[in-house]
Order: C-alpha cells, then sequence, then structure tokens
C-alpha cells in the first residue's frame, strides 16, 4: 500500500468513527433510550417540527394569493336563528356547496327552517367522532341532534387534535375509519368532492393516512354574520363573493375551536380546514422524505464534514479548530438553506433535524476521537520508554 493511501485510510477511518459517535450521541438525545430527559427536548416536546421553519419561510418569501374557491362566514356568538338566517342568505346566492362547522345539539319547537336548509343536499355536516386507542379507529358519536335523520355520506368529520387540542397542528387526516368497518371523510375531503372529483380520488388513491397542510401563501375571503345580513352590504358583492363558491360557516374565535399552528399562535379549526380544503384542489402536495431517508443523509453529509475536518487537521493542524467551526457553521446553514427552497419550489419535505444534530455534534466527536488518539500515543510512547 503507498504512502497516499495510507494517508486516504487513516483519514476515512478516522471519520466513519466520527460520524458513528456522532450518529450514536443523537440517537441517544432524540429518542432517549438512556432516560436523560435533560438532553432529549426534541422526543420530550411536540411544538417545533423543522417543517414549522420551512412554512414560516415560504410564507414570507412567496407573494400571498386569495383562494377564489372558497368563503368563510363567521357565526361566532350568534343565536341558533341568526345561524339559520345567515345559511338562508347564502343558500339565496346558490354556492356551489356549504360546509357547515356548527353543532346543534338539541331540538328546538323552531327548527324546521333549519332542517329544510340542511336538506337542500348540498350541505355537509359536521361531525366529531371519537378516538379508541385500542383499536385505533373512530366511533361515531351523537353531535347534533338531528345525525340520525342523515346519511352518513352528509357528513364530514371535523376532528383535527387527537390527543389534546394543545398539540400543533401540521397535518389532516382525510378518511377516518371507523370500528364498523365504514369509512367516513374529513369535511375537507367531503367538499373537496364537491368541487373537483378527480382532486377527490387522487386524495383517495394516495392512501395516506395524514397529507400535511400547506399553509403558506393562504388567504381567505372571510364575512362575518353581521355584514352577511346587513341591509347595506352590496347584492352584487355579496353574489361574487358566494355563487359557485365552497362556503365554510362556523365561528373563527371561539377559544374552544382555535388550535396552534405554525405559522400563527392560533388558529381556528374553521381556518384550518379551508386550508386542508385548498391543499386537496391544489393537487400539489407536500412529499415527505422517509425515515430511511432523513438518516442516510445526515449519516452521509456528517461523513463528508469528517472527511474534510479530518484532512483540514492534517493539513493545517494549527487552524484546525477555526476550519472546523467555519465548516460547520457553513454546513448548518446551506442545510436550512437547502430545506428551505425545496420545501418552498418542490413541495418537498425534508426533515433535517437529524442532519443537524449529527453535524452539531461532529465536533464533538472530533474532539472526542482525537482525544483518544493522542492518549493512545501517549501511553504507547511511555511503554517505548520504559522498555
Amino acid at each position: 500500500m503507498t504512502d497516499m493511501a495510507k494517508y486516504w485510510t487513516k483519514i476515512l477511518l478516522q471519520s466513519l468513527i466520527i460520524t458513528l459517535i456522532a450518529w450514536g450521541l443523537t440517537y441517544l438525545i432524540k429518542y432517549d433510550v438512556t432516560s436523560l430527559s435533560a438532553f432529549a427536548p426534541m422526543e420530550k416536546s411536540n411544538s417545533f417540527e423543522m417543517s414549522d421553519m420551512y412554512v414560516t419561510v415560504a410564507d414570507r418569501q412567496s407573494q400571498h394569493k386569495l383562494d377564489d374557491n372558497i368563503l368563510l362566514v363567521s357565526v361566532d356568538n350568534c343565536s341558533r336563528q341568526k345561524v339559520v338566517e345567515c345559511l338562508q342568505t347564502i343558500q339565496a346566492y346558490s354556492p356551489l356547496c356549504i360546509g357547515l362547522d356548527v353543532i346543534f345539539p338539541w331540538e328546538t319547537d323552531n327548527d324546521d327552517e333549519l332542517l329544510n336548509i340542511l336538506a337542500a343536499g348540498n350541505v355537509v355536516l359536521s361531525t366529531m367522532l371519537e378516538y379508541n386507542e385500542e383499536t385505533c379507529n373512530f366511533s361515531w358519536q351523537q353531535c347534533s341532534f338531528f345525525d340520525s335523520w342523515f346519511m352518513p355520506q352528509d357528513f364530514g368529520s371535523v376532528n383535527l387534535a387527537i390527543n389534546n387540542q394543545q398539540e400543533v397542528i401540521r397535518t389532516f387526516r382525510p378518511f377516518f375509519p371507523l370500528t364498523n368497518g365504514d369509512t367516513i371523510a374529513s369535511m375537507a375531503a367531503r367538499l373537496a368532492l364537491w368541487k373537483d372529483y378527480d382532486a377527490y380520488v387522487l386524495l383517495k388513491n394516495r392512501n395516506n393516512t395524514h397529507e400535511i397542510i400547506d399553509f403558506a401563501c393562504k388567504e381567505f375571503f372571510t364575512i362575518n354574520a353581521d355584514m352577511l345580513l346587513s341591509d347595506s352590504t352590496d347584492s352584487e358583492y355579496l353574489e361574487d363573493a358566494i355563487t359557485g363558491k365552497i362556503v365554510l360557516v362556523g365561528d373563527i374565535e371561539n377559544k374552544n375551536d382555535t388550535y396552534l399552528c405554525p405559522l400563527k399562535q392560533t388558529s381556528s379549526g374553521l381556518q384550518i380546514h379551508a386550508c386542508s380544503l385548498s391543499t386537496i384542489l391544489s393537487y400539489d402536495y407536500i412529499k415527505q422524505s422517509s425515515t430511511f431517508a432523513n438518516w442516510f443523509w445526515a449519516f452521509l453529509i456528517c461523513f463528508i464534514v469528517a472527511v474534510v475536518n479530518c484532512w483540514a487537521k492534517e493539513k493545517w493542524d494549527d487552524v484546525q479548530n477555526l476550519l472546523s467551526r467555519l465548516i460547520q457553521i457553513l454546513t448548518l446553514f446551506l442545510i436550512c438553506f437547502a430545506g428551505c427552497l425545496m420545501f418552498a419550489y418542490v413541495h418537498y419535505y425534508y426533515d433535517c433535524s437529524n442532519l443537524l444534530l449529527m453535524v452539531g455534534l461532529g465536533s464533538l466527536a472530533f474532539d472526542l476521537t482525537y482525544g483518544t488518539i493522542y492518549v493512545i500515543r501517549k501511553m504507547n510512547n511511555k511503554r517505548v520508554k520504559t522498555k
């Protein structure tokens, strides 16, 4: 073996050891296998993911567009009668369909008008399903007093947070498997069927349990109940806003129906359903890298950085520490930059948390490796002198 071959074999072997140490440290921190909870913030908290940063950057860099397929009607603090009047006004302007994110738990003596509107055929009713942790399925539960009077296909599930309302909503479940073997579509999926059958079929054929919601650059025209019912509101204005549109009716300011989201501190369930629906109708779903791909690229890039650092130490030992930090900072920046570009322009979500951790911990692994090599050499030199 030539001197050059020995030289590069040594560098590659040391780089592999450094990468393996960085991988081991990353795995310990990320999955908390040693129960060192103080060193496992990523596993203990559900408040941040890399996609949150990508969505925020994409939202700031791209131009916001008003979705011309969807209208939101806010009925916060409205009585049942006022909600009925809003629905009557909306129906008068011939919407494509109405997604009613309102629950009517009890029956009254004056519900004839409400039931006539709901029976019009273009209203998707909302239902909340109960999650069974043992079977990982959902069961139907009575939400509104008229639920048993309509067919299952008249409903759309408005379930967003499965475990608790404090979890960040990044995805939506298109379809909900029921314990009886049936399936009920989400509110967004059911409304998409009204607008675009091909978009609905594509969603169904993807067969994903969850789809990532594209929150970036989404704007929806919103009208409140007072504006909708006011005599001073121009009829042409309402016709342009409602006719042929998907109209989502529900609360926007109700704190009991708000959730944490990547872009805003909180968003209403109605707004999240609108973003989910817009994602379906766009045909442009966000692709997500697999767990294997996340670890593969993390291992490969960390190994390349380790090779460059080992080579720099052999070449310029005096300034190696400075070069190592500069290489690390540049690599971390390029990782985040590339992730944001892929998310914003090709709708590809690469979870680079493993990669960032491995590159960050690579410096510690580098010091541990060369520190061990130094100690071994020191001990060998003492043995030689003793002999």
